[in-house]
């Protein structure tokens, strides 16, 4: 994310993610175990790690169009340092990236270093609270005898592991677990071990929640200014905690299950929140209810539903993450027609042509369009168009807008009839990387009448197709007559006449020429055909 605009992409689409996990959720509440309700989360983090149209675009709410329409909008009454309205702004990471060159000039340019300040100083507050946390087990002091035999005994029991360390703290209230790669078991001091307890940690200690806690926290820093997904990281960690009291209720029988349930409710009115650095059954007294509540709802769940669930991370990801490709031979949807021109310039550059095909169809599809539709005209030029150009073409754009026109003004109606085309022929390349082509569009403007003369016409455009840095192209049209770069609509326009008994006797057809070296041996070719319409 290297602008304010990438940001919002970034966060909206993770926003839209969580939203959908959400829904899902509520219908199959009742049907989905708190295990499998957790790992549908799975889809949220990967929209969070990685960034917006990285692998396509979401097939389900997608909010690009809207908020590049508005970029562009914004943009383009500001002269911002880190952001423009003639290039797309979808994220190139998940994570915030300082820009480079410039200082901020702009409103916008001065909300995204705001955002970067808020980033820093939630980071630090962060760090600083794992500080304050190692800081305190300072004092921490081994336990050993019967009470870590206790420990030992319950993991081998369950198959689970032990911590690399079991210490006893004075800080400590409640036990807890800490530390990603060497991690730690703490207890309060003195405190006799209870093993329903023990085994909520060590099962933690098995599915590295620790782990997964930071993960959350890092994200909260990233997307601190998003109340939405802070409370939907609220969620996350309760429900990690409420999958961690099902695999701990499927360990244990009868009495035992009541007894884990008591315990809950004894830290009901700790008020105290879990720090990411540490795991602990103590989570806040409105949470702890709820896991309660889920407790007594507590049932074995089919392992059918397990797969339904890992059916729905797998759907959710290819259509929230994943998505679908992004082609320039798309059509303008509905929705960027109603926002007009600055909707059609922000859908235009974020679908410029990845392929020499590609650049070549939205190039002829916006010659086409000029006697049918104006909007679909300039949108279609603006995907293949330079950017230094693209200026000039808004201003042209918005002229044509104010004066209403549905088709640009001094076309020839009759130039619509270019049925035959467009034709692209000779391309060959520039030894610079881009290439040159020739376009045609024919059209018969006789009638094969006794007597009367054949008209054929044909349009021709020589262009000159150049890569971007993005890997996106351009396509710039070349005049014939100045040997420099024209207009997309000043064009080569030769009428070839014929008679009934005679093929051409006033001019030669079209003749496309091809060139080639290859091994000190130099060809040319000049194919000659008879047009008949």
């Amino acid at each position: 994310m290297f602008d304010l605009w990438s940001f919002l992409h970034q966060t909206a689409a993770a926003s839209m993610a969580a939203l959908f996990v959400l829904v899902l959720q509520h219908i199959f509440r009742d049907k989905l175990s708190p295990q499998w309700q957790y790992a549908v989360w799975m889809v949220v983090v990967l929209r969070l790690i990685l960034p917006v149209g990285w692998l396509g675009r979401s097939a389900i709410a997608d909010l690009t169009g809207l908020g590049e329409a508005l970029r562009t909008w914004v943009e383009l009454g500001l002269d911002s340092a880190w952001s423009s309205p003639w290039t797309p702004s979808l994220p190139l990471a998940g994570i915030p990236i300082p820009p480079a060159g410039g200082l901020p000039r702009s409103v916008t340019d001065w909300l995204f270093l705001l955002y970067l300040a808020g980033v820093l100083l939630s980071a630090l507050w962060l760090a600083a609270g794992g500080l304050r946390l190692r800081r305190s087990l300072g004092e921490a002091v081994p336990v050993a005898g019967a009470r870590l035999e206790a420990v030992a005994a319950l993991a081998e029991r369950f198959g689970l592991s032990m911590p690399r360390r079991v210490v006893e703290s004075r800080a400590a209230s409640t036990p807890f677990l800490v530390g990603v790669v060497r991690p730690v078991l703490v207890l309060p001091m003195g405190w006799a071990p209870d093993r329903k307890v023990i085994l909520h940690e060590l099962i933690h200690l098995k599915q590295r929640d620790v782990a997964a806690g930071w993960v959350t926290a890092l994200f909260r820093c990233v997307h601190w200014c998003n109340p939405f997904l802070w409370r939907i990281f609220d969620r996350i960690d309760n429900q990690r905690e409420q999958r961690c009291d099902q695999l701990v209720l499927e360990r244990l029988e009868g009495e035992d299950r009541r007894d884990y349930g008591r315990v809950l409710l004894s830290m009901a009115d700790d008020g105290r929140r879990r720090f990411p650095g540490a795991t602990t059954m103590a989570n806040g007294g409105q949470n702890i209810k709820a896991r309660i509540q889920a407790i007594t709802r507590f049932k074995a769940f089919p392992r059918g539903m397990g797969l339904v669930s890992v059916c729905m991370v797998v759907t959710l990801t290819l259509s929230l993450v994943v998505g679908l490709p992004v082609s320039a031979a798309d059509p303008l949807p509905g929705a960027v027609r109603l926002l007009g021109p600055v909707g059609s310039l922000s859908y235009a550059l974020s679908h410029r042509p990845a392929t020499v095909g590609g650049a070549l169809d939205a190039y002829s599809k916006g010659i086409y369009a000029q006697y049918h539709d104006v909007q679909d005209c300039y949108a279609y030029q603006a995907m293949t168009l330079p950017q230094e150009q693209l200026p000039d073409l808004v201003e042209e754009w918005r002229q044509t807008d104010r004066a209403g026109w549905s088709v640009l003004p001094g076309t020839d109606p009759r130039s619509a009839s270019y049925r035959t085309g467009p034709i692209f022929r000779g391309l060959s390349y520039d030894g610079e990387g881009g290439y040159w082509t020739q376009m045609y569009f024919f059209r018969d403007e006789g009638g094969p009448r006794e007597g009367t003369e054949h008209s054929i016409g044909y349009r021709r455009h020589t262009l000159h197709l150049q890569r971007r840095e993005d890997g996106t192209w351009t396509v710039s049209p070349l005049s014939v007559q100045t040997g420099r770069l024209a207009s997309p609509f000043e064009w080569e326009q030769i009428r070839l006449t014929s008679y009934d008994n005679l093929p051409f006797p006033s001019q030669e057809p079209p003749v496309f020429t091809w060139h080639g070296e290859a091994d000190g041996v130099e060809l040319e070719l000049w194919p000659e055909a008879e047009l008949r319409v």
